[in-house]
């Protein structure tokens, strides 16, 4: 095949992870950008932005979707991912042309996507830079590792391909169309490292071992975004494994003078290796999430997490010393935890000075060494719709109420006061809180519109409340220092 004219649809109305985020799906742009010079022209569009794909499908002839979220019990019929809208998109390609999938969703049910969407004919496992050029080159999928395709009435699955390799690609930022936005910010993101070498038992991803770019390529990267943007969101698992190499991106970040909000997923043990790297991170505008899951020591141990939680502690005291904002990860739900472990969550986060807290009901996936556990276990249960694990103790519906009852616990008047005014640290509040009012209330009206998003990039950066901002930005400033060392004060009791 000799494909000229290649469409990248993001195929979903809303994303399901981000409910108040547009994130750019860099992982489709470094598609586009990859096989960019072998085409005549790449388009992508994102159906976020866009009412129907037909008129960018239309004169195009091969269409590649990038299908990152999805329940295999959905297939057929609508969902929170929206896919009864991405699989009618899909089947609406007309014949002829060749249409390709890949994404995490993709991958981890290629052979079902096969076999239910006729209108699918590969479909890449994995990273897809790679084996999208190689397919571009040979013309045929036969025999391209990592790719699965039908052939006539067949569908054959080539072997898996070793992704672990970091080519160093980066999406060719002038191929896009729209104005992505965090909180009504312009935001970006980035993608600096691949795998993971921990073994959570509930983690789906088999990537055990751990490769990243330099420092100075993310740096190089940095520099191709756009002044607009404000945040940067790191689409890596564990951004901070390397602390040497988050040391020389600190220094350099500042010796460019590249001024941002770094958003960074990192896990426990990593704020703990380099303290004097933590302070580099906050004066450097990282904000970060952690993956803390639990501060019970029999529940870390379960999951095998590989710490326990005096390692939470000494970790979160260094964070503590800066100005970073943290957003702690927890799961509840596990083996023999009880109601008191859980609402005890809320206390301890507070404690350990987390701004704020996302929990979790255990999800268990059929590809983890959590689903071979919990299928042996008769007093606990999975549910097969939402992959949600229950037991004879607490069921799904009482899993729900306790999480509600932590979040009231941890996000008191006090604490949501103290957070709010912490974020003044590092954003102008007045302004955000205005620009997404003006957000919602033009979307509620006029829903979709390109004339919209200029709007608010030019309300955004042309601020004529800068005056009033500033002050009321000031005294906010001043509270969050009080009521910091006042909550520094509460967490040690609580701590102790």
């Amino acid at each position: 095949m000799n494909w000229k004219n290649v469409l990248c649809v993001y195929p979903y109305r809303t994303d399901p992870l981000f409910r108040f985020w547009r994130i750019p799906p860099i992982g489709l742009e470094i598609v586009a950008s990859a096989i960019k010079p072998f085409v005549d022209n790449v388009e992508i569009i994102d159906m976020r932005f866009e009412d129907d794909a037909a008129p960018y499908i239309k004169d195009k002839d091969l269409i590649c979707f990038s299908l990152n979220w999805g329940n295999p019990k959905a297939i057929g019929g609508s969902s929170k991912f929206d896919l009864e809208f991405v699989f009618n998109t899909i089947n609406s390609v007309p014949k002829g042309k060749t249409v390709v999938a890949g994404g995490r969703f993709a991958t981890d049910y290629a052979d079902m996507l096969l076999k239910e969407l006729p209108r699918i004919d590969i479909i890449i496992r994995g990273y897809g830079e790679d084996p999208m050029v190689e397919l571009f080159k040979k013309g045929s999928p036969a025999g391209i590792e990592g790719i699965s395709y039908r052939d006539s009435d067949k569908i054959i699955h080539n072997k898996d391909r070793n992704q672990l390799v970091i080519t160093g690609t980066y999406p060719d930022r002038s191929l896009r169309k729209y104005r992505y936005t965090a909180l009504s910010m312009g935001v970006d993101s980035i993608y600096a490292s691949q795998g993971c070498p921990f073994k959570c038992i509930y983690c789906e991803f088999t990537e055990k071992k751990w490769l990243s770019r330099s420092a100075d390529s993310i740096i190089e990267e940095l520099k191709t975004m756009d002044e607009d943007v404000e945040i940067v969101f790191f689409t890596d698992n564990n951004v901070f494994h390397d602390m040497d190499r988050m040391d020389k991106l600190c220094d350099a970040i500042k010796r460019e003078g590249i001024k941002k909000r770094y958003l960074a997923q990192c896990r426990v043990e990593s704020l703990v290796k380099r303290p004097d790297v933590i302070k580099k991170l906050g004066e450097a505008g990282f904000l970060i999430g952690v993956g803390i899951e639990s501060f019970n020591e029999d529940v870390l141990r379960w999951l095998k997490k590989g710490y326990k939680p005096d390692l939470i502690w000494q970790a979160f005291e260094n964070v503590r010393k800066t100005d970073i904002l943290a957003l702690g990860f927890f799961i509840i739900g596990n083996y023999k935890e009880t109601r008191e472990d859980m609402l005890r969550t809320a206390d301890l986060a507070k404690a350990a000075g987390l701004d704020f807290i996302n929990v979790s009901r255990l999800l268990c996936y059929p590809k983890t060494e959590l689903y071979s556990i919990m299928s042996k276990l008769p007093d606990y249960h999975i549910d097969e719709n939402r992959n949600i694990v229950y037991s004879d103790y607490y069921s799904i519906k009482d899993l729900s109420k306790i999480r509600k009852a932590i979040n009231r616990r941890f996000y008191s008047p006090l604490h949501f006061l103290r957070t709010f005014s912490r974020f003044s640290y590092h954003f102008n509040v007045l302004r955000v809180l205005r620009q997404m009012t003006l957000e919602i209330i033009l979307r509620g009206i006029f829903k979709k519109g390109r004339w919209i998003d200029r709007f608010l990039y030019l309300t955004n950066k042309y601020n004529i409340f800068y005056p009033i901002d500033f002050i009321f930005n000031t005294i906010l400033k001043a509270g969050g220092r009080l009521l910091d060392r006042i909550a520094s004060r509460k967490a040690m009791h609580i701590a102790n």
